[in-house]
């Protein structure tokens, strides 16, 4: 009986344990969040041009700092269809890393990260959509979707400088409701 009692115990015991780290994981995935702040999207490209952007985000998760080796990263949404060229992780989609020092120097809390790319404007169309959100790989999305509208031209001497676009992005939070007036 003494064994028995011992063997449940322990069975209790690590029921217990894997039930801890699995709420570590889960809770430390929902207390990431981010805050868009700014970028260097141009509204109008010149198809078949590459162009080098921006994406800042700031950490306003609660407890956890962001480290490249956390797989924590810029990343595309689903609505996103314009190709990212550079800065990318094929073996995971297009992912932009936070870079090496992060490691030893984290992105903490109210800290602002930029996270620099290439993208490629189609050859063909009217307009593209850049559409961005941050991912913890393996855990889970979080903070808003950035989604920019780019319209595409021919005509290179149209295009919007790379630097400080005029309008802001639409900025989604998964799970708010918004609505956006056309004129």
């Amino acid at each position: 009986m003494k064994n028995l009692t011992k063997k449940i115990v322990s069975v209790l015991l690590v029921v217990c344990i894997i039930s801890a780290i699995s709420f570590t994981l889960v809770n430390a995935a929902e207390n990431m969040d981010a805050e868009f702040v700014s970028d260097t999207i141009p509204t109008i490209m010149v198809r078949g041009e590459t162009y080098q952007v921006s994406i800042t985000m700031k950490n306003i998760g609660i407890v956890n700092e962001w480290r490249k080796s956390h797989n924590v990263r810029l990343g595309t949404h689903e609505n996103n269809v314009i190709p990212w060229t550079a800065g990318i992780m094929p073996e995971v989609g297009n992912r932009v890393e936070l870079s090496a020092d992060t490691d030893t120097n984290p992105v903490n809390i109210g800290d602002e990260y930029t996270f620099s790319f290439s993208v490629t404007a189609p050859a063909t169309g009217d307009s593209v959509v850049l559409a961005a959100q941050m991912v913890q790989d393996g855990r889970a999305w979080f903070g808003p979707i950035v989604l920019r509208t780019i319209t595409l031209t021919d005509e290179a001497e149209t295009v919007a400088p790379t630097t400080a676009p005029t309008d802001a992005p639409i900025v989604e939070t998964p799970g708010d409701s918004f609505s956006i007036a056309l004129m």
